[in-house]
């Protein structure tokens, strides 16, 4: 836990999640970081989404990265709901550069934090915060709650 980098940024699921299965490459953000690049970081998974922000944030990735027909999108949905965890650290990053405008499907919005050199980690959980955070003030302090979201039924 100690090499880890001191600073996390949260990310809602499932984006977090497919920054570290999908190939996300670009974290879409509306403030620009006043930083020196690279910057090695943890990836904070936040608790909570709002359903409606889920289903936007499926078709965003649907459209990033298609799949063949509804059915695997629909697997894939499923899958991500069962594997990604929330409320907790579970990856790390390198940003190594903030873009206004990208050729990447993952794009979209106003700065978009290119990422590099990601890997999952052996999550740790904790309560997140806006912007960069220490995660290390945050450790001990969880929610206490789990999020209500469950896999999508398959129709057949």
């Amino acid at each position: 836990m100690n090499d880890l980098p001191h600073f996390a940024l949260s990310i809602r699921q499932p984006h977090a999640y497919a920054i570290m299965h999908l190939g996300k490459d670009i974290e879409n953000r509306n403030w620009k970081a006043r930083t020196e690049l690279p910057l090695d970081i943890c990836i904070h998974a936040s608790l909570g989404m709002k359903r409606e922000d889920m289903s936007d944030a499926f078709e965003f990735i649907d459209k990033a990265a298609p799949l063949g027909s509804p059915r695997e999108h629909l697997r894939r949905q499923n899958k991500i709901l069962t594997d990604a965890r929330f409320g907790g650290i579970v990856a790390v990053a390198t940003i190594t550069e903030i873009v206004t405008e990208d050729d990447s499907p993952w794009f979209q919005g106003r700065y978009g934090y290119r990422l590099a050199n990601v890997s999952p980690v052996k999550f740790i959980p904790l309560v997140g915060a806006l912007g960069f955070f220490n995660w290390r003030a945050n450790l001990g302090r969880t929610s206490g709650s789990s999020p209500l979201l469950t896999p999508i039924q398959q129709a057949d």
